[in-house]
């Protein structure tokens, strides 16, 4: 009956099209999953490269210093200082950072993307809506002035009608009074 087509409507959008949350995130997943093998791609290069494998070291221990630095503040103590990582791990964990760096900005570029398609989309809606509430006015505009038009004619029946009543009136006045006047 009538709560069955309520209950399989629900999910849906006013088109009949699935809302876009479940597919915004299965669209995020998709994007997730494919820049995944980029991201370790990120990491054996890492390994074979030596400007890159420097630059993840850097990164790795930076990262690692301000970790540990915010966790120690956090904890209410004070920072002596922080023991570096072995180079390997600072690569692995500089590489893990640009790897999850990249994955990160191609899902916030997609969304981004999803947003300003959604914002135009939505443009395009209010376009058109304008478009047919300025139709609908322009219609109501020129049946105003076909109306306009109609009375003004009307009125100068109208006002043709009176002058003949007027002309016949004193016709009639004045056959009237010759009838009579012989009496």
């Amino acid at each position: 009956g009538r709560t069955g087509r309520r209950r399989l409507a629900r999910g849906r959008g006013a088109a009949g099209t699935m809302s876009a949350l479940p597919l915004f995130k299965i669209g995020m997943l998709a994007v997730r999953t494919v820049s995944k093998p980029v991201a370790n791609n990120l990491k054996g290069y890492a390994k074979n490269h030596d400007r890159f494998r420097r630059l993840c070291a850097f990164t790795g221990q930076s990262w690692h210093v301000f970790v540990s630095k915010l966790n120690i503040r956090l904890l209410g103590h004070k920072i002596k200082q922080v023991k570096p990582l072995g180079e390997a791990e600072a690569v692995a964990r500089g590489a893990d950072f640009f790897g999850e760096f990249f994955i990160y900005s191609v899902s916030v570029t997609a969304m981004l993307l999803e947003v300003w398609r959604n914002d135009r989309s939505n443009d395009a809606k209010l376009r058109a809506k304008a478009q047919r509430q300025q139709m609908k006015e322009d219609r109501a505009r020129q049946q105003l002035r076909e109306v306009n038009d109609r009375i003004d004619a009307l009125w100068e029946e109208t006002s043709q009608i009176r002058t003949l009543l007027e002309e016949l009136r004193e016709k009639n006045e004045k056959a009237a009074s010759r009838r009579w006047s012989w009496f």
